[in-house]
């Protein structure tokens, strides 16, 4: 049957997507999760019967990202306590992607080790001025 999953309209002469068994119109296959249009050259998975975008997909079935909470798919890293895409797996003082060796400070965010240093040099002596007063 050439109808449209959508509007159930028969489908002729026109462009179409083949989805969960069915032609669609191509402006009327939508995510089932978020709602978006699914375009043509889309990548869309089929989960539990439902039809849901690329991104919907990876953010319901792959771990998320501790720095975006975006779904993560590709090479990742594992480091303090949680999994970040590499780019955004940053240095909280000088925002510049970090390797596996790194520190963290008195409030668990992960550094350079001469970032590290460099703050608790600045906050002793902020401490010391201040105290000196």
């Amino acid at each position: 049957m050439n109808q449209c999953g959508y509007c159930e309209r028969k489908i002729e002469h026109e462009p179409a997507l083949f989805a969960r068994g069915r032609l669609w119109h191509v402006n009327h296959l939508l995510c089932d999760e978020c709602g978006c249009r699914i375009q043509e050259e889309e990548k869309f998975e089929e989960r539990e019967g439902f039809i849901v975008c690329r991104h919907c997909y990876l953010n319901g079935r792959n771990p998320r990202c501790a720095g975006c909470f975006d779904g993560i798919d590709v090479k990742y890293v594992e480091a303090a306590d949680a999994v970040h895409h590499r780019t955004c797996f940053q240095c909280t003082i000088c925002l510049q992607p970090l390797s596996r060796h790194f520190v963290e400070n008195d409030r668990g965010l992960p550094m350079h080790r001469q970032c590290y240093w460099k703050e608790l040099l600045y906050k002793e002596i902020v401490t010391s001025f201040t105290s000196n007063r």
